[in-house]
């Protein structure tokens, strides 16, 4: 009865063991046996170079053996060819593939890889196949090392998630990463839930990479993911305009000329992360007065207030404030809100708002600006409705030509042209064009810019007819 059941158990291994994760039986061929990993190492240092070989632990000896290969008749070969060229005699013996792992893990990749380069993964345990395609990573072989991993993921080690995920990463492959990563529901460590988030930043899934930030403990792995970044810059310079029409733009002052020397600073700063932006910026103008001609009354101040949310695909402005102070008193207050979004190269922005004036009520206005770039090409519009003044739109026009004589020094020109419509009224054309040469210093620049329009009206009501010019030195920092 004991034999009979014995055999019953023998059949039953028979027919389950392909079905093990331990894979098929290799062979190689041993060329000597020895007590101390000291002993053995000396002696696989002193045969040639060009055999595969490696050490082998088995119970209290350290073997040396040659080649690995899944047939014994191909491993009888080689000890036959090992015998007649270097007269080198050994034995065919098996393997466990799983006891040369710790080539794997002594980071001797290379090794690792040629011992396995001509056996069948089918053949091998699963944790040998995910060393494989590990090793692959490791050696920049980064196709090979994806093929491997995906096969030992379909057999069930889910070891192999978070290095493919890595390695998508490396790629660029985020849409292919997060699709693992979903399709998987392996819980991830944290160092590798960073990819799945920068995955799902890049692709604009603002929702999902929230869920992803609140699974992630790791302080450290949040703030690489967050970017949180403050810039500040500021701008000063000193210049002349020949005529210092309109400030602000839609203030009529009448048909008159001015010119002056003026001071200019302006001053910004810029808190982010990839979720959403603070910004405030102030920028002041005042003029000389030379020749006893007073402009104070163009002196003007612009602070701005802007938050920034980053949704799915497009950033959401809400809101943007501005305040205006010129004509020596309150001028307007400005709400905003609206979308911006990258495509490709192109920029989009579209805001819409409300502008209250205090100098005159019946201009008090709602507005809709936009603006379009690509590849330095931009198109500005604004249109306002008035409450009881004729409402306006422009277009401006422009193109930036950057010019980089050395690397310190840029040089940027810029042709434009303006398009002016008051409903009913006057209506203008103003091209112009203007330049900047810049010199690059430590933390900036220091810059001479300047620029010359002319202004061509019809039915001068509310623009006329006339040219300017101006020149402007100065420094712009960040930090």
């Amino acid at each position: 009865m004991m034999k009979f059941l014995r055999q019953i158990l023998l059949i039953f291994a028979f027919l389950f063991l392909p079905l093990s994760s331990e894979g098929g039986e290799l062979f190689s061929v041993q060329l000597g046996s020895f007590k101390t990993y000291r002993s053995a190492y000396s002696y696989l240092n002193s045969l040639p170079t060009n055999l595969k070989l490696f050490l082998y632990r088995t119970k209290n000896y350290y073997t040396v053996r040659a080649g690995l290969f899944s047939e014994r008749e191909e491993a009888n070969e080689e000890r036959v060819k090992l015998k007649r060229k270097l007269n080198l005699d050994g034995i065919v013996v098996k393997v466990i593939p799983e006891k040369i792992l710790y080539l794997f893990y002594d980071e001797d990749y290379e090794e690792f890889l040629n011992l396995f380069s001509n056996i069948s993964l089918e053949r091998l345990p699963l944790s040998v196949v995910y060393a494989i395609g590990v090793s692959y990573s490791k050696v920049g072989k980064v196709k090979k090392a994806e093929e491997i991993l995906t096969l030992a993921l379909k057999k069930g080690e889910e070891r192999a998630i978070p290095v493919l995920v890595k390695l998508y990463y490396a790629e660029g492959n985020y849409e292919k990463l997060t699709s693992l990563y979903e399709s998987s529901g392996k819980k991830l460590p944290d160092s590798a839930l960073y990819y799945v988030a920068i995955g799902y930043l890049k692709t604009g899934k603002a929702g999902k990479l929230k869920k992803i930030m609140d699974m992630i403990k790791d302080r450290k792995v949040k703030d690489r993911i967050l970017q949180k970044k403050t810039t500040v810059r500021t701008n000063l310079s000193y210049g002349y305009d020949s005529n210092i029409y309109l400030v602000p733009e839609d203030t009529p002052l009448g048909k008159r000329s001015r010119k002056d020397w003026y001071k200019k600073i302006s001053f910004s700063i810029v808190d982010s992360n990839v979720f959403r932006s603070y910004s405030f910026s102030a920028f002041g103008k005042q003029f000389d007065d030379r020749d006893n001609s007073d402009n104070s009354d163009l002196d003007i101040v612009v602070l701005n207030f802007e938050r920034k949310t980053k949704l799915s695909g497009f950033n959401l402005v809400f809101p943007s404030v501005s305040y205006i102070y010129t004509m020596n008193r309150n001028y307007s207050l400005t709400l905003k809100s609206g979308v911006r979004k990258k495509i490709s190269s192109a920029f989009l922005s579209l805001l819409l708002g409300y502008e209250r004036n205090f100098i005159d009520q019946d201009r008090d206005n709602l507005l809709a600006e936009g603006l379009i770039s690509s590849m330095g090409f931009n198109i500005f519009f604004l249109y306002r409705d008035y409450s009881d003044a004729a409402n306006k739109f422009y277009v401006t026009l422009s193109k930036n030509l950057r010019l980089s004589p050395s690397e310190r020094i840029g040089l940027l020109i810029s042709p434009k042209v303006k398009v002016t419509k008051y409903m009913s009224s006057t209506r203008s054309v103003r091209p112009g064009i203007s330049g900047k040469l810049s010199l690059k210093v430590k933390g900036g620049e220091v810059y001479l810019r300047g620029g010359y329009e002319k202004n061509y009206a019809h039915d001068e009501e509310m623009e006329w007819d006339y040219e300017r010019h101006f020149v402007e030195l100065g420094v712009k920092y960040s930090f």
